[in-house]
């Protein structure tokens, strides 16, 4: 009976060591193939994740390409205007030029020096419009930093001043409201606002006494500015589509502004909206982060 125990025992010491060496070997092959199901999905996952930073850099050159492109028509909007800017100081410096030959010859120095420091204002203006035409249109590396908003305002009306002028539209804003550095990159923060005070003036221009309001408004953690019409209102067909590219109500519109400029605003961590619109006029609002 006792050798018989043994021999049992040892049968089933056996049968024990037969499936924990089978349960092994079953482990290790599970853990092959899951590692390899884990290498293949690895994989699976550098690709995909390749293919995502490939179609981002794609979109991140389309949308550049875009707001280039939008930065040229808007200039090509404002190229006869501002010639017509450069053409009146240029015809000053020429009268008071010759002022102050005149002055001269006639021994009135103190006369032609003040006819001197007209001309040299004169070209300081002329200056002053041909390098925001060039800043403007230039392409390059967006460069986000701390960017006075009210020089940001004051370059968006100068590059649209002939049409200002040319329309009577009243331009109404404080740039003390605006002393103050926003997050945001310099030509770009003038293309949104050149886009929004050229709206403004396409609404404002259809009835009598155009008028624009420019509002710099503190808020929490940001700062808002508003570009308010007395217009006829974005028209009902067009809002719900607002800011999608080449939604338009204007027969000679392309519909890129608004898209360009809410997502110019989003890459510096603020936002565009339509406040309000009505018979009476509309209101876009631009927040910016301070800086």
């Amino acid at each position: 009976i006792v050798i018989a125990a043994i021999v049992l025992w040892l049968v089933r010491q056996r049968e024990r060591q037969i499936l924990q060496q089978a349960a092994r070997r079953e482990l290790e092959t599970k853990v092959l193939e899951r590692t390899a199901e884990l290498r293949n999905v690895n994989t699976q996952l550098v690709r995909e994740g390749t293919k995502r930073q490939r179609s981002e850099e794609r979109y991140r050159r389309s949308r550049e390409e875009l707001a280039q492109a939008n930065r040229l028509a808007t200039l090509g909007q404002v190229a006869a205007g501002v010639a017509h800017e450069i053409n009146q100081p240029v015809a000053a410096i020429r009268t008071y030029s010759e002022n102050a030959a005149a002055f001269i010859d006639r021994g009135m120095a103190d006369k032609a020096g003040d006819n001197l420091v007209q001309v040299i204002q004169l070209t300081d203006r002329i200056a002053q419009i041909t390098g925001e035409l060039r800043t403007f249109a230039r392409r390059k590396t967006p460069n986000i930093g701390p960017v006075r908003l009210d020089e940001a305002i004051e370059a968006a009306l100068l590059l649209v001043h002939h049409r200002v002028a040319g329309s009577g539209t009243e331009i109404v804003w404080n740039s003390a409201d605006a002393d103050q550095s926003v997050a945001a990159d310099r030509v770009r923060l003038e293309q949104v606002f050149v886009n929004l005070i050229q709206n403004a003036l396409d609404a404002a221009v259809g009835g009598r006494d155009g008028r624009i309001e420019i509002r710099v408004v503190q808020q929490e953690g940001a700062v808002a500015v508003s570009f308010s019409d007395n217009g006829g209102g974005v028209p009902t067909a067009v809002r719900r589509k607002l800011f999608t590219p080449f939604a338009t109500g204007r027969e000679d519109g392309l519909g890129l502004g608004l898209a360009i400029a809410r997502d110019i605003l989003r890459e510096f961590g603020g936002d565009l909206v339509l406040t309000s619109t009505g018979r009476t006029g509309s209101v876009f609002t631009a927040t910016l982060v301070p800086a």
